[in-house]
């Protein structure tokens, strides 16, 4: 009993001292390697800054995605893909059927315009001289010929001839008249034959008859001198008026008639041309066609990319995961070094230029902030999304 005992003890003293011996090479080897990972002192202390750290990517300055204003089939693109383009270019356009009449209608459109701007120039002038002075000879003769009018209607009235003309005919009717009745009457008492009552009345209607004939000529006359009474009157009327509005100029009314109307058929040109330019697609500005999204033959719906367009000759840096904490310590103007992942060796510089007002909400709750960086030194190696990181020192 005592044996085992003792083989048990000793036993235990054997494990205890292979396990000291394996812990202290264990315990040598971790001190040794942390010695080992301690970076050797410099003669001169180098303090660490705290720095802003971000992730981020290339980005152009001014880009845009365009699209037609008209649905079709895209008839023919004037561009390829990397072709750099000026403002204004025609880059596409899309097959319209009415295309013609769309072009007859712009022109029109114009000319309406020209005319409308011609007339309220001319409003707007002040009045000539010689349109002073043809004015009033105008009014001069109008007046002239107003005063004739009123003279020969008043001889007309007062006209003898005319007047002892159909008084006599009116005489003339009322004896015919007279000698009607009596054979009339005779007849009645059985003092005469009936032919000399219808030679009475043959006599009577003939005499109605040149007296209506000679009262409608009276009339025709006196008629004819009033109507150029009233016409003289209008022309003297309109001689004043146009004197006048020369005088005074356009009328505040007329004028803004005449105003209005410009902007009406400035109006109407911008639809003529909205509709006819609706088919074509232009450079809004200088730039690179990046990507065409329609090939020629494709429909393009209204609002549909079409194409995409930048200035790649201004490159910028745009963080994409900058949080909370690192926008409130960053300024503009602050200097930034920016790493390229696809040129690790490479290191690029610039400045802050724009720091985002509002952040934007991730779907796991972080917010970040958009920073913008422009290059000090734009790399001709860059291209539009590729990723960088972006160290901003903050000064304490």
């Amino acid at each position: 009993m005592r044996l085992k005992r003792l083989a048990l003890i000793i036993g235990g003293l054997v494990i205890l001292a292979v396990m000291l011996c394996v812990g202290g090479s264990l315990l040598s080897g971790i001190v040794g390697g942390m010695k080992a990972a301690q970076p050797t002192p410099t003669s001169v202390a180098t303090p660490v800054g705290i720095a802003v750290r971000a992730r981020g990517e290339v980005v152009p300055a001014r880009w845009a995605t365009l699209y037609f204003d008209a649905s079709g089939p895209v008839a023919e693109w004037f561009v390829e893909e990397g072709e750099m383009v000026k403002a204004g270019t025609l880059l596409g356009r899309l097959e319209i059927p009415d295309a013609d009449d769309l072009e007859r209608a712009v022109k029109q459109e114009e000319l309406r315009l020209e005319q409308a701007r011609l007339r309220l120039e001319q409003l707007q002038q002040p009045a000539k001289e010689a349109e002073l002075r043809q004015a009033e000879h105008e009014v001069e003769r109008a007046a002239a010929a107003l005063e004739m009018a009123r003279l020969n209607l008043t001889t007309v009235q007062n006209s003898p001839l005319l007047n002892e003309t159909l008084e006599d005919a009116r005489k003339v009717l009322q004896e015919a008249e007279n000698r009607y009745r009596d054979q009339q009457e005779k007849y009645q008492r059985g003092e005469t034959d009936y032919w000399f009552v219808d030679q009475a009345k043959q006599n009577y209607e003939k005499a109605h008859k040149e007296w209506l004939r000679i009262k409608q000529q009276a009339d025709l006359q006196l008629g004819n001198a009033r109507n150029e009474v009233e016409q003289a009157e209008r022309a003297y009327q309109e001689a004043k008026d146009r004197l006048e509005r020369l005088l005074k100029g356009a009328d505040p009314y007329e004028l803004k008639a005449a105003q209005l109307e410009v902007e009406a058929a400035q109006l109407a040109l911008e639809r003529a041309r909205s509709a006819l330019e609706a088919a074509k697609l232009l450079a809004p500005f200088d730039g690179t066609i990046v990507t065409l999204h329609l090939r020629e033959g494709d429909w393009a719906n209204v609002g549909a990319p079409a194409a995409t367009i930048a200035d790649l000759s201004s490159l910028r840096v745009e963080t994409t995961d900058l949080d909370e904490w690192g926008a409130a310590r960053i300024r503009i103007g602050d200097e930034a070094t920016i790493v390229v992942n696809a040129f690790d060796d490479k290191t690029l510089t610039g400045r802050v230029t724009e720091i985002g007002l509002r952040g934007e909400k991730l779907p796991a709750g972080d917010v970040v902030y958009r920073v913008v960086i422009e290059l000090d030194k734009p790399d001709p190696q860059l291209r539009w999304g590729m990723t960088v990181r972006v160290s901003i020192p903050v000064k304490e």
